[in-house]
């Protein structure tokens, strides 16, 4: 088990970044969104701040702020739970918009609250042209190899 300060913020190792992957999927698609780690109750922050706050002396991290993609995953989870009743075009710009959450909004406001300032590499936001698929998957392109190593734009 990995903390998930170090999923969410600053995965060093790649089995960081699998587990966060495991993590995404239970949140998107999930039979319920409260058993991934990466979900985020209003609730819970409301009771901490509540309370009295003394935990001990442990050293807490700085806290984030709300994410920049729950709104956004709560309204896809709710068209494709709708089946019919949302169109694919509807279903897809709303993929897109939780896409350009995590992978851009999010890193964005990460970098500007100095969360990796001591990072040995510090991670670079992706662009809406990063986020755009081609028409062409890249397995159906010809040409296409198994081994050919993709690039951001063939991983959207």
């Amino acid at each position: 088990v990995y903390p998930i300060c170090t999923i969410r913020s600053t995965p060093s190792m790649p089995v960081h970044c699998i587990v966060w992957a495991k993590e995404l999927y239970k949140l998107l698609f999930g039979d319920k969104v409260e058993d991934s780690m990466l979900f985020e109750d209003e609730d819970v922050g409301k009771e901490e701040k509540d309370g009295n706050g003394d935990e001990g002396d442990e050293e807490e991290e700085e806290p984030s702020g709300p994410s920049t993609y729950m709104e956004l995953v709560t309204t896809l989870r709710t068209l494709l739970l709708n089946g019919g009743s949302a169109t694919a075009q509807t279903i897809q710009d709303q993929a897109a918009a939780v896409l350009t959450a995590l992978y851009a909004t999010e890193i964005t406001k990460q970098i500007d609250m100095g969360r990796y300032k001591t990072a040995a590499k510090v991670p670079a936001p992706l662009t809406s042209d990063d986020l755009t698929p081609d028409a062409d998957q890249p397995t159906y392109r010809d040409g296409y190899d198994a081994t050919d190593i993709w690039s951001k734009k063939d991983c959207t």
